[in-house]
């Protein structure tokens, strides 16, 4: 017992010190990073709202507005908080990207707590995995951005780590209604966050079907106060935009066609060529439309540069860059990505590799397991429960993804920031690969060897743009 204490607290303050290390590499980038670095003006939506007396603009009224509202109504009512208490307004974007930083943050031990709860992991598998999610190039990235993809990917982790609390609990009602509030918010911030919905209701209906039939009036019932919440939110917002807009989820009316490259065929769907971005790594004509290798790449390095003209010389050739990406032609001459640059790139993208190969190898791993689970029926309802939720999170992700990508078929929609939602599975695959090849030495040498590259190259790679900004604030 002392001894699984101890390995307990050893355990617990590892995952500290990775946290700690994950939120300090954030708050970096974040606070040397203008506010107007992003792929959208999140803004827009609060200007307005302030412009109109604290009411939430119009959803055609602006490109961002078509979201839901939470993130912008939260936002807007810190900043006449702010406001109120005198806060310069030069300030106030600032403010307002590290308080989007702070979600992040927060997903992070969020996403330990739901490894924990994750059945069949080890103590080293779930730390590797929670390294992974700390040191993730697209992690940091975007926690410098000023957007609602934080609190998306926060409150999809803090629905998957209740719906597991619950199914482990006995489903308690209390515990089915925190998870109720939790799922409720969640589809209020962002329409990835539908994802959290098919879990839900993949994980309690296996429950509700499996369980003994005098124990299925309980397991409705705390079902029900988990998914009418939600639900009903939804039926509101639907019903509300529809009334209004026409459409039961309003979307921006933009040509992407004019302000955006494409590749000649079209959208490739089973493609996968890491190849060119190991020569290159950021967009160029030829590597626009593979579905998976951009979803993977983008993950790893800043393919999309937002961070680069930072950190690489040639401020010309990148404004004739961003201009392509508006729709001109691209820029002649060569691209002025350093060797330095260029071999931190390769580095991060073959440790990309490394740990997409091991997601696999977890995911088909989980796959069994559940497999083995649903076979046992009643005997493992709980543990069928809570694995079935994983798989479901993640293929309507990306379902989801790829209906966007159908609609809009343009690099725009490929982003690995989409994906993020579905971290709660892609964290515990890649620690059931852990364990898959952690029974050999070599498996164990390749593990240590991937997250030494990406924890040595992730923060070296941050302190260089952090480094490139503090110098151009002061030069």
């Amino acid at each position: 017992m002392a001894a699984a204490t101890r390995s307990g607290e050893r355990e617990t303050r590892i995952a500290i010190a990775l946290v700690a290390a994950g939120a300090l590499l954030r708050v970096l980038l974040c606070w040397w990073t203008p506010p107007s670095v992003s792929f959208d003006d999140h803004f827009q939506p609060i200007h307005l709202m302030l412009q109109g007396g604290g009411v939430l603009p119009r959803k055609d009224a602006c490109s961002m507005c078509q979201h839901p509202p939470v993130f912008y109504w939260t936002a807007g009512r810190l900043v006449q908080g702010l406001l109120a208490t005198g806060t310069p307004p030069p300030s106030i974007p600032k403010i307002l990207q590290l308080w989007s930083c702070g979600f992040h943050v927060l997903v992070l031990p969020v996403l330990w707590l739901v490894l924990r709860r994750v059945p069949g992991l080890s103590p080293a598998s779930r730390l590797v995995a929670l390294a992974v999610a700390c040191f993730q190039p697209r992690g940091i990235y975007m926690a410098a951005m000023f957007s609602n993809d934080g609190l998306s990917w926060l409150c999809v982790a803090i629905g998957a780590c209740l719906l597991l609390r619950l199914l482990d609990r006995g489903l308690r009602p209390n515990d089915a209604a925190w998870l109720g509030l939790a799922a409720a918010i969640a589809v209020d911030v962002k329409y990835t966050c539908y994802v959290l919905l098919p879990a839900m209701v993949a994980a309690l209906g296996w429950r509700l079907l499996a369980s003994e039939p005098g124990d299925r009036r309980r397991v409705a019932t705390a079902a029900a106060i988990a998914l009418v919440p939600p639900v009903l939110v939804l039926a509101l917002y639907v019903g509300q935009n529809l009334a209004t807009y026409g459409a039961p989820l309003p979307y921006r009316d933009i040509d992407y066609a004019a302000v955006q490259p494409r590749d000649p065929g079209g959208m490739r769907w089973l493609h996968f060529d890491p190849r060119p971005f190991f020569r290159d790594p950021i967009l160029v004509p030829g590597r626009l439309q593979s579905f998976w290798t951009l979803l993977w790449s983008s993950a790893w390095f800043d393919t999309e540069p937002k961070f680069l003209d930072f950190t690489e010389p040639d401020t010309a050739w990148w404004h004739r860059y961003f201009e392509w990406v508006r729709g001109a032609p691209f820029p002649d001459g060569p691209i002025p990505v350093s060797g330095a640059t260029r071999a931190i790139a390769s580095g991060l993208l073959a440790s990309g590799l490394a740990w997409l190969a091991l997601l696999l190898l977890g995911f088909g791993a989980l796959l069994r397991r559940l497999a083995g689970a649903l076979a046992a029926g009643r005997a493992r309802a709980g543990e069928a429960a809570k694995l079935l939720s994983l798989p479901v999170l993640l293929a309507t992700n990306l379902v989801m993804i790829a209906l966007l990508a159908r609609i809009v078929p343009f690099f725009s929609t490929l982003k690995a920031s989409y994906v993020m939602n579905s971290l709660p599975t892609l964290l515990a695959s890649t620690a059931a690969g852990v364990e898959f090849v952690s029974g050999t030495k070599v498996g164990r040498t390749g593990v240590a060897l991937a997250l030494a590259v990406l924890t040595l190259l992730a923060t070296a790679h941050t302190l260089q743009i952090v480094a490139a900004m503090a110098g151009g604030a002061t030069g």
